[in-house]
């Protein structure tokens, strides 16, 4: 017989030994392989949302159709036109078709909907094809379908009203907008137009309908918005807590916490920012152009003539700030994210950046008054490469002691 003798220090030792090295294969794990883990999750909540966009529509109608004729099945018939003769004719097939080869004309179909305080969202949708449309010297100068606004004395209220604009050729498409009507608009005018461009617009199907927001809407915008922001948690937390130092985990925070803000905000809050400061500029130019009388006089009878213009014009420098600003946190966090994560390599930082770029887009479709834009996705991708080229090649400078 033998005399087994227990040691029952062993089996402690033995899972002492194993989570040691458990413990060190942990350690060794480097961002880029931790990145791993919740991409799976990212491709799930990137199909479920598409599947949300293309499928489910948050809006019911709730009124019947305001538009007269919105089918054009009698012809023009309620519908007030302008342009040149035989700019605009009805079709046979319920369409209408807007032809120009003057950008020195303004070629509208429109129709007004007068006390358009009884409702609250209103949706324009309708039909449009384009054929070789060639836009005008401004942003607006395209195939386009607007709800405009306008008080009580005619004037155009400023706020959304564009459903598309279009140029080039385009095949037939549905084009579809929910507005929330502004306060002190006294009159609607439902128009498709070809303003100071060349080509040919063809519309058809118009609907103008009051609706109201689903009850399952605001569920599923809070759901989807939190699936997101935990997403990006989940990637950019292990991140930051892996930093060299507590000042490059800092500006790391900020610039991510920046990121955020600019996609969580609200489209009515950044259009009353926009308003504000086109407000501002405009007073700062009168300012400048009322130096003396007679160039008050003179900016006066400018202003009667070129407000709305000027207004375009000062919109669309507002919007290539924004374009700029997409490009520069994009770029500021990717050089952030660089110093606090010297040593990972470029494929491990671009994946959490273009991550993030995604998932700010897609959260936008569930932020009241913003739109997911193809371009911006792309605007903030290439503003992290710009960022981690120019910090690669710093870095390379500071080392070489030039």
């Amino acid at each position: 017989m033998h005399d087994y003798h227990l040691d029952s220090a062993a089996p402690a030792r033995f899972f002492s030994r194993k989570s040691i090295r458990l413990t060190n294969n942990r350690s060794m794990l480097s961002p880029h392989s931790r990145i791993l883990a919740p991409t799976g999750a990212f491709l799930l909540l990137s199909l479920l949302t598409m599947l949300v966009i293309f499928f489910y529509d948050p809006y019911l109608a709730v009124g019947p159709e305001l538009l007269d004729n919105p089918t054009f099945s009698e012809g023009l018939a309620g519908w007030n036109f302008h342009g040149p003769d035989g700019s605009v004719t009805p079709g046979a097939d319920g369409t209408v078709r807007l032809e120009s080869g003057d950008p020195s004309q303004n070629v509208v179909i429109y129709q007004k909907i007068a006390e358009p305080q009884r409702f609250t969202l209103l949706r324009l949708a309708g039909f449009l094809r384009t054929v070789e449309v060639v836009a005008g010297s401004k942003g607006w100068h395209q195939a386009r379908l607007v709800l405009a606004s306008y008080d009580r004395d005619g004037k155009w209220l400023a706020g959304p009203h564009h459903v598309v604009s279009l140029a080039s050729t385009h095949n037939w498409k549905r084009y579809a907008e929910v507005f929330r009507i502004l306060p002190g608009a006294r009159e609607l005018r439902v128009m498709a137009q070809l303003p100071y461009a060349t080509g040919t617009m063809q519309v058809g199907h118009l609907s103008l309908r009051p609706v109201e927001a689903k009850s399952s809407a605001p569920f599923l915008r809070i759901l989807f918005l939190a699936a997101w922001g935990g997403l990006i948690l989940w990637v950019f937390l292990p991140l930051l807590r892996a930093g060299r130092t507590a000042c490059r985990r800092v500006a790391l925070a900020m610039a991510l916490l920046a990121v955020l803000i600019g996609t969580l905000t609200p489209g009515d809050l950044r259009k009353q920012w926009q308003d504000d400061s086109v407000a501002t500029l405009e007073s700062i130019g009168r300012q400048i152009a009322t130096a003396t009388p007679d160039e008050a006089v003179t900016a006066a009878v400018e202003a009667k003539r070129g407000r709305h213009n000027s207004r375009h014009k000062l919109d669309r420098h507002l919007l290539a700030i924004l374009k700029a600003a997409h490009f520069l946190l994009f770029g500021t966090l990717a050089c952030c994210l660089a110093l606090a994560l010297p040593g990972l390599p470029l494929s491990g930082l671009l994946g959490p950046l273009g991550m993030l770029a995604t998932a700010t887009e897609f959260m936008q479709f569930f932020i009241r008054g913003r739109t997911a834009l193809y371009g911006d996705w792309l605007i903030d991708l290439v503003g992290a490469l710009v960022g981690l080229g120019l910090y690669r090649l710093i870095m390379k400078r500071l080392s070489a002691g030039v």
